[in-house]
């Protein structure tokens, strides 16, 4: 997945920027995290123990709600005497296990996730899909789902199967900005039929 880590996202953004009263706080680098171009809302406490082995993926343009937390290497085991990570007070202690994790995290393109949302370790986010404010997201997530609750559940599909095929293969989140700037009424004022029909190639 191409994108950017860090940095201040230019152009479009920074009139969306503007218009929500977003701060510039560029993103530092974090350790496994990729964000893609665009993506806004997200800041070093969005991803509760970032770590290399234990990857972050995330599109571009995808909009984080508020108080929205990756869970990324944070796992404690519940097979051993304790499950305080005793391993990462003490550094004597020696052929610990390593730091935990249920696997990669991978948040497509377009992907709206709402205020407060928790995402655990080892899941996939689809392109275009809706996650509901305050929701838990333990499983994978279907492209275009909406899903909400705790656990998430998907609720129904934002188009149908046939108008989802077309956008993926689409992929207009791989347009230039020039592009993007071009048919920018045609992306978020057209019925998502009329917005294919005259984009899609001939």
């Amino acid at each position: 997945m191409p994108g950017i880590l860090g940095g201040e996202p230019v152009g479009l953004l920074r009139g969306l920027r503007i218009k929500l009263g977003l701060k510039k706080d560029p993103l530092p680098a974090l350790p496994g995290v990729t964000i893609g171009r665009h993506t806004y809302g997200l800041n070093r406490g969005s991803f509760f123990v970032p770590h290399k082995n234990v990857p972050v993926r995330i599109g571009s343009f995808c909009s984080i709600g508020p108080g929205v937390l990756f869970i990324c290497a944070a796992e404690h085991r519940i097979d051993t005497a304790t499950t305080f990570p005793i391993q990462f007070v003490d550094g004597k202690i020696r052929n610990a296990p390593g730091t935990a994790g249920k696997g990669p995290i991978t948040v497509g393109h377009d992907v709206w996730i709402g205020a407060r949302c928790i995402i655990l370790g080892g899941v996939t986010i689809g392109n275009g899909a809706v996650i509901g404010a305050g929701s838990i997201v333990t499983r994978d997530i279907a492209p275009y789902a909406v899903a909400v609750g705790n656990p998430a559940r998907i609720m129904r599909y934002r188009f149908a199967p046939e108008i989802i095929e077309r956008l993926q293969a689409l992929q207009w989140w791989n347009w230039s900005d020039d592009l993007i700037r071009e048919r920018v009424e045609l992306l978020t004022t057209m019925g998502v039929d009329r917005f294919l029909s005259a984009v899609e190639p001939a």
